[in-house]
């Protein structure tokens, strides 16, 4: 009788740390659903601020929010040429021939066998490839890392500005973000740039392109 009233005695005890368990993993479910909940409602929120507040001649077509990064796409032509239009590299070279050092170099084709000539500016451990679109008939950029104040953009843009100073060049006004990375989408050319922050300051300026040839 006595090894039965164990038993039983046993079994409730093992019931109770079960449902106690149960009940601490609903809790922890629980607030896991809030907090995806907020921050979802957050991001919502920026989101919709950021759209409200884009300048007109950005040509602003989507915003999004992804953790950290900023992610924006937008049809206007500057993001292409940031550096101005030119339809040769002698064009390139007459403007910015006191200012920064120029070299052609060889870049292998990623589908064909063929390799193409690539123009690189640099100042310092910063530079920016370009190359020579026939189908264009312009000079259209490749690829570039700028990590020094001494290579900046059109719209004053430059290493070492503040993420609020930049994020004025695009909206009329930033409301309070978390943002470290602001990732621009080109809609007319296979584009992209990165403006990467550190403490509040822009540390690197990146470009990309989907270009097929090794970069």
């Amino acid at each position: 009788m006595k090894i039965i009233s164990l038993f039983v005695l046993l079994s409730v005890i093992t019931a109770c740390i079960e449902s106690v368990k149960q009940q601490k993993t609903k809790v922890a479910q629980t607030k896991v659903s809030i907090e995806k909940t907020e921050n979802t409602t957050d991001s919502t929120f920026v989101v919709t601020a950021f759209t409200s507040a884009a300048k007109i001649n950005l040509e602003l077509l989507a915003v999004q929010i992804n953790i950290d990064t900023l992610i924006i796409v937008l049809s206007s032509s500057f993001f292409n040429y940031p550096f101005g239009k030119f339809n040769s590299m002698s064009e390139l070279n007459y403007k910015y021939k006191n200012i920064y050092s120029f070299k052609t170099i060889f870049s292998k084709n990623i589908i064909t066998p063929d390799s193409t000539l690539i123009y690189r500016m640099s100042i310092n451990k910063s530079y920016v490839n370009f190359l020579l679109d026939d189908d264009k008939g312009r000079i259209e950029i490749l690829s570039g890392n700028i990590v020094d104040t001494g290579m900046p953009l059109q719209k004053g843009i430059r290493v070492g500005m503040s993420k609020s100073d930049l994020l004025k060049i695009f909206f009329k006004k930033a409301p309070p973000n978390n943002i470290n990375t602001v990732k621009i989408i080109s809609a007319v050319a296979g584009m992209w740039h990165y403006y990467t922050f550190k403490a509040d300051k822009l540390q690197s300026i990146t470009f990309d392109t989907d270009y097929l040839i090794n970069k």
